[in-house]
């Protein structure tokens, strides 16, 4: 192609067309003869190789009767039929095992074929099989099937020879046709040439003048109307498109560059070296400067850092563009105004780079403004870090008087459990004397109520403590919900029949019998409820109503209602019943801590319920309890307590020695423990701390150790540790006694080594049954109980009013003052007019039930 472009370029247009039309003309022609000889060729080779599968599958369509016979003769007989097909070189028919079964050429026949092709044919499976193909002929074969299996193959083999010949002839006659279209492609190509190329100077002379700028010259248009004169009409459109587009062009120039000019923002045109080549306005209002002095100056010298100036160029040529590039320019003015800097590549119509366009931002003000943001920034971090240091000291505050509380509760609970625990204890063996006279038994029964009563005024505190201390845990495990609901009732049910109310378990639809919960919890909130509602009605009655109830997520839910018939509370009153301290209705007489709702609404959150109260002054009130309900199986429920069989007297007969130590520090309670093992006659040792009880287990080996918690000298924990270091001490069964309501202080008992803890104040009950779980003991116990005080008379308006109405007044005011002397010399008085009603209102005075004795006294007409 080399060879024939380059005469082409130093030839006149018209030999230029002659020669194109005579070799394309040529080209093409032979083009096609070679296609067409080609065509054939494929033909020719398609025919004869369908004409030997056709063969191949006859003869193996023939054969197959005869080789399933295993009649060589007649495979003979068939394959000789096939001998005079036109170019036929051979046939044959193959077994299996490549053996020449019949064969055109009898001489061959029997023999073997062990060629790779013959090979590969026996190995296929394929119904039909080309072991050759080409030019000289084909060579397949055809498998004779029985079933999907080949038992022999037909293979044929036809020349090509005749094929090549006729090949040949075509060859011939293209040839011919080639050079006839050729030798009529010249006389064309001379007779065109003549007349295109006189017409074609022309136009290329128009052309001549346009290059030179002539753009009003016009090509000359005959009358033909062909396809010169087309192009010549196209042409002079062309040229009076190129005059206006010129002209469009000039102004299209002229409004750029006032939009240019009319930027607010500088715009330079920089060279590859760093050379200004155009600038605007703005450019020249920001350096000071004209543009006549600005044009061929260093760009880099416009700014107070050329250094950095030369690095936005070399950045713009290496990455092709950047973006806010800061630079301050050094203005004549000398205020050096900072500007960010975008910049881009300048490329001409081949591409190569032939500049930068720089456009710069005064960002100035900005940057002072972000410089002040960035100062107020910092103060506000240094504030926000002063005020994390003063969070940091206030939570380290908080955890600190977290300790402190619970170190307070420990030792409160420490402080008054301790003589509470000597008064429960000394009036209850005092009370088992036989000939206590009937007041000291009285007397003896107050201390006791006024006891349990301080106790559970201090459980109260202790409990709202917890709580707001977050150490309130829940213990849940399967319960029976049937049984502590009437266990609760029962016990309400006294007081409600002092006060001549009904107590009601009500049962609207069937509630799951046992339950997964904390029992204890759940009992001190019924408790609660009820003796409140009970406490605050004065007629009517109580009823507690539970059922089941599912949710809209569908989960099983456990209501449980409380409802009275008491004076009611008002509506804005009932979001306060709740909060820690608040008393309502007559508070001087309904005395209490002010507590129990609170703790009641902390219980029911921690089991993860609700608490509501529905109230009607005048009415009665409805407290609403909605818990979560685990249902629980009778299996799953822990073995129930043996019913106390009574007081203990006395060792059982034939019981094993036990060596009891009591470790004690407290006088009162020393001579309260040694009383209780003294009346069943077990033998003990005292010792008043850790140190001493160490020392009296090495010389007496105790069988069991009562271990105080607190000591001087050495604690319980302590002693326990060292004593279960010392021969026989994993056996010795030590129990501690302990004034803590906190769970994890017993649970650090429990790994401290003690197999068990009481806590104080204690029952002479739990210290024996404690033994006796232990130590195996058993006991005697007293054969009946003691004979029972009867039951007051309810107190009435009738039996009041035998008393005069001056000492009614007196037993009023006593009330009223909630001073227990004072109370007690009046009833002293009463004691003289009435024995049976003085009784009656020691039974509720002494149970703290004031109100009951004010208003039936606010029934009596005043003396």
């Amino acid at each position: 192609m080399r060879h024939v472009a380059w005469p082409l370029r130093r030839a006149s247009f018209r030999h230029q067309i002659i020669l194109v039309f005579v070799l394309g003309f040529c080209l093409l022609s032979t083009t096609f003869v070679v296609h067409n000889v080609r065509e054939q060729s494929d033909n020719f080779a398609r025919e004869n190789s369908q004409a030997a599968a056709g063969l191949a599958q006859s003869l193996a369509v023939s054969s197959r009767s005869w080789v399933l016979a295993n009649d060589v003769a007649g495979l003979q007989e068939v394959v000789e039929a096939v001998r005079r097909y036109p170019g036929l070189r051979h046939a044959m028919v193959i077994s299996p095992s490549g053996r020449v079964m019949a064969h055109t050429d009898p001489t061959k026949v029997d023999l073997f074929l062990s060629d790779p092709v013959s090979q590969s044919l026996l190995a296929s499976t394929a119904p039909a099989f080309t072991l050759s193909d080409s030019d000289q002929g084909v060579d397949l074969a055809a498998a004779v099937r029985a079933g999907d299996k080949p038992v022999a193959w037909a293979r044929v083999a036809l020349g090509r020879d005749r094929i090549q010949a006729d090949l040949r002839l075509i060859r011939v006659h293209g040839a011919v046709y080639v050079f006839a279209s050729t030798l009529l492609s010249l006389v064309a190509a001379l007779y065109i040439a003549q007349r295109l190329g006189q017409r074609v100077e022309s136009l290329v002379q128009v052309a001549e003048e346009v290059r030179e700028g002539h753009l009003g010259v016009r090509a000359t248009v005959s009358r033909r109307h062909d396809e010169i004169d087309t192009l010549a009409d196209s042409f002079n459109r062309m040229l009076i498109s190129l005059a206006d587009n010129a002209q469009a062009l000039k102004a299209a120039s002229a409004y750029s560059q006032n939009l240019i000019e009319a930027s607010l923002d500088p715009l330079m045109v920089v060279t590859p070296d760093g050379r200004i080549t155009d600038l605007n306005q703005a450019a020249e209002r920001v350096t000071g400067r004209t543009r006549a002095t600005l044009m061929g100056t260093l760009f880099a010298d416009c700014f107070t850092e050329p250094e950095r100036a030369r690095a936005l160029c070399e950045q713009v040529l290496r990455d092709g563009m950047a973006q806010d590039f800061p630079l301050s320019v050094a203005d004549v003015a000398g205020l050096h105004p900072y500007m960010l800097n975008n910049a881009t590549l300048l490329r001409g119509p081949g591409d190569e780079v032939v500049g930068l366009l720089v456009s710069a931002r005064d960002v100035t003000e900005r940057q002072r403004l972000d410089e002040a943001l960035r100062r107020y920034k910092d103060r506000l971090e240094a504030e926000v870090q002063q005020r994390t240091a003063d969070l940091v000291l206030a939570r380290n505050a908080a955890e600190t008087a977290n300790q402190a509380k619970s170190a307070f509760l420990a030792n409160m609970s420490h402080e008054l459990r301790t003589p509470l625990n000597a008064i429960l204890g000394f009036s209850s063996l005092l009370s088992m004397a036989v000939d206590l006279p009937d007041d000291h038994r009285r007397i003896l029964g107050i201390i006791n109520r006024s006891g349990e009563h301080l106790l559970h005024l201090i459980n109260d505190v202790l409990d709202m403590a917890k709580i707001e201390a977050g150490r309130a845990q829940l213990q849940e495990a399967p319960f029976d919900l049937e049984g502590l609901v009437r266990d609760v009732t029962d016990m309400m049910a006294i007081r409600a029949q002092e006060k001549g109310l009904t107590l009601l378990a009500d049962q609207p639809s069937p509630f799951p019998r046992h339950i997964v919960g904390d029992e204890a919890r759940l009992r001190q909130v019924l408790i609660n409820l009820l003796g409140n509602a009970i406490k605050f009605t004065d007629q009517g009655g109580v009823a507690i109503r539970l059922q089941r109830q599912l949710n809209e997520g569908g989960a099983a839910r456990l209501i449980i209602e409380v409802e009275d018939s008491g004076a009611g509370i008002p509506e804005t009153e009932q979001a306060r019943i709740f909060e820690p301290f608040v008393q309502l209705g007559e508070q001087g007489v309904n005395k209490g801590t002010g507590l129990g709702l609170a703790i009641t609404r902390q219980f029911v959150n921690l089991m993860g319920g609700d608490i509501s109260v529905c109230s009607t002054v005048g009415q009665g009130s409805v407290f609403r309890l909605d818990l979560p309900l685990r249902e629980a199986q009778v299996a799953d429920l822990p073995h129930a307590e043996q019913a106390d069989p009574g007081r203990v007297i006395g060792l059982a007969p034939d019981q094993p020695p036990c060596r009891i130590l009591i470790v004690e520090d407290q006088r009162d309670n020393q001579v309260l423990l040694s009383r209780l093992l003294d009346a069943v006659g077990l033998p003990w040792k005292l010792a008043e701390n850790g140190q001493i009880a160490v020392a009296l287990f090495q010389s007496w080996q105790p069988h069991f150790i009562w271990m105080d918690h607190r000591m001087p000298v050495m604690d319980g924990e302590e002693a326990t540790r060292r004593i279960r270091q010392l021969p026989g001490g994993q056996q010795v069964k030590i129990v501690a006694v302990t004034a803590s309501a906190l769970r994890e202080q017993r649970a650090a008992l429990i790994s401290a080594g003690m197999d068990d803890f009481v806590r104080k104040p204690y029952r002479a009950s739990e210290i024996y049954a404690c033994m006796a779980r232990h130590l195996g003991l058993h006991y005697v116990y007293e054969d009946s109980a003691p004979t029972a005080s009867p039951e007051p008379h309810p107190l009435t308006p009738e039996a009041l009013a035998t008393l005069p109405a001056a000492l009614r007044e007196e037993l009023a005011a006593a009330l009223q003052s909630l001073d227990s002397a004072c109370i007690g010399s009046v009833l002293a008085k009463v004691r003289a007019h009435n024995a049976d009603v003085a009784d009656t209102l020691a039974h509720l005075a002494d149970g703290f039930d004031y109100p009951t004795i004010l208003k039936v006294l606010q029934t009596l007409p005043h003396g």
